[in-house]
């Protein structure tokens, strides 16, 4: 369906873009465990697309949008922390 393949498409850019970030800190420790907390996020995200554009129930619908209401949070979490690091 065109709604899932947006979902997974979106959230592989999301991972690529959300990475971008680890160019601007301090260290390279830092920017290592930044980008490894931004892909654990990302897969996370991923699973929930990939299993809303296998199955467009409700369920799943209601799962990624949990999912992408908890990422935004926890990200800018590990932002904030690697930035005062």
């Amino acid at each position: 369906s065109l709604a899932g393949r947006k979902a997974v498409a979106t959230c592989v850019l999301l991972m690529i873009v959300s990475c971008l970030p680890a160019l601007t800190l301090a260290t390279p420790w830092h920017s290592l465990i930044f980008v490894a907390a931004a892909i654990v996020l990302g897969l996370y995200y991923l699973k929930a697309s990939i299993r809303f554009a296998n199955d467009r129930g409700d369920q799943t619908a209601r799962r990624l949008l949990k999912v992408s209401v908890l990422y935004l949070p926890l990200y800018m979490f590990v932002l904030v922390m690697a930035n005062l690091a």
